[in-house]
């Protein structure tokens, strides 16, 4: 079971929350391979407009926020039936921010911000990344629909 929430709140902001977890056993020669694997996602979106003293928009400006972790432990369960034996963990955690808005009614543009933090503790090592993106979107239509 993977439960899943998603509440809208008066003046347009969305809310969502997401719990997953996978458990695994593989038996292979005696020995069992345990796995186990948790996920959290959350999100939040809002559309708003800048005050018009700072940035004259036509349309408001669409932003998300979006939270994720993510671990898997994997064990290994010798045939004797002793204590299961850690043979890798890890964990990942990422945080993204998004602001677009329709510029004309063809083109979209905006910046995406995101923050990723990966852990390899059966190793002891962490690696981050830092993701900044400023994009542009023009959406062209031709013919008509009969």
């Amino acid at each position: 079971m993977n439960p899943s929430l998603t509440l809208t709140w008066v003046g347009g902001v969305l809310t969502s929350a997401q719990y997953g977890r996978t458990l695994t056993e593989a038996v292979t020669a005696g020995n069992v391979t345990r796995s186990d694997r948790t996920d959290w996602n959350g999100a939040l979106s809002v559309a708003f407009r800048p005050p018009s003293e700072l940035l004259r928009l036509r349309n408001p400006v669409r932003s998300s926020m979006g939270l994720t972790a993510s671990d898997i432990l994997v064990c290994l369960l010798p045939a004797d039936g002793s204590e299961c034996v850690p043979v890798s963990d890890s964990r990942r955690r990422q945080a993204d921010l998004r602001l677009d808005t329709g510029v004309s009614p063809t083109v979209t543009a905006g910046a995406s911000f995101g923050y990723v933090l990966t852990e390899q503790r059966h190793t002891a090592t962490r690696f981050s990344q830092l993701i900044f993106t400023v994009f542009g979107e023009i959406n062209f239509s031709a013919g008509q629909v009969r």
